[in-house]
């Protein structure tokens, strides 16, 4: 069994309700497979209560590049010795 969560209230052709926005209900492992297959349903594998749940992913700034500042144009470097 998988608990799955829903994002707003609603059923499964397969009889299980979810009564409100973010409840969770269990379901057999294929039923889940096909309710997650569902690209805008709004369905998730909940967290079980000895897993902490899962917080969202924040960029690493040590996995950024680093922002280069424009190049500096260089003149052209004029020489006296050649009057």
């Amino acid at each position: 069994m998988v608990k799955l969560r829903k994002e707003h209230p609603g059923a499964a052709s397969t009889g299980h309700v979810w009564p409100t926005d973010g409840a969770v209900v269990e379901v057999p492992e294929d039923v889940a497979a096909v309710l997650l297959a569902i690209a805008d349903a709004g369905f998730s594998v909940a967290p079980s209560k000895h897993e902490a749940p899962a917080e969202p992913a924040v960029a690493d700034k040590a996995d950024e590049p680093e922002a280069k500042a424009p190049a500096r144009r260089r003149h052209a470097r004029t020489d006296d010795a050649g009057e």
